[in-house]
């Protein structure tokens, strides 16, 4: 039976903590079913900790990068709801990657290495803005 992702309290580095969701590997190593938004945790690494006094565990390295690429994009508020958006993370879903979402503009796309989806062009075309870390003005750039 595989292990089941847990939420742990994970101490980064100097007082930073996040709760995130963790599978236990054994022998002190777990693997990031999301990524972090406070340090270079992705989704699918496979970290090194120690267990810390009260239950959590305290970071000690990334001992194995997730086989997928990551991009971690600010989307504008424009975009970040609406359906144009929705349906690049479709088209992420439907070549083998995944999606994350945090703080409700921070958006993670996780891509296989050997896809050659071009995500920053899949992104302008389905939602007309050249960059998803610049501001876009919806149906002016479509």
């Amino acid at each position: 039976m595989e292990p089941k992702a847990v939420m742990i309290q994970v101490y980064i580095e100097q007082g930073l903590t996040e709760s995130l969701s963790l599978t236990a590997l054994g022998d002190g190593r777990y693997r990031a079913e999301v990524s972090s938004i406070f340090s270079g945790i992705n989704r699918g690494d496979v970290i090194e900790a120690e267990p810390s006094t009260d239950g959590g565990i305290r970071l000690v390295k990334v001992i194995e990068q997730s086989p997928m690429v990551t991009l971690r994009w600010l989307v504008p508020e424009g975009i970040a709801e609406s359906d144009e958006l929705g349906q690049f993370l479709e088209k992420v879903v439907a070549v083998g990657g995944c999606w994350e979402r945090a703080l409700g503009g921070l958006l993670i796309l996780h891509l296989p290495k050997a896809g050659g989806f071009d995500a920053h062009s899949e992104f302008k075309r389905y939602t007309g803005c050249n960059s998803p870390s610049t501001e876009c003005h919806g149906s002016d750039n479509i």
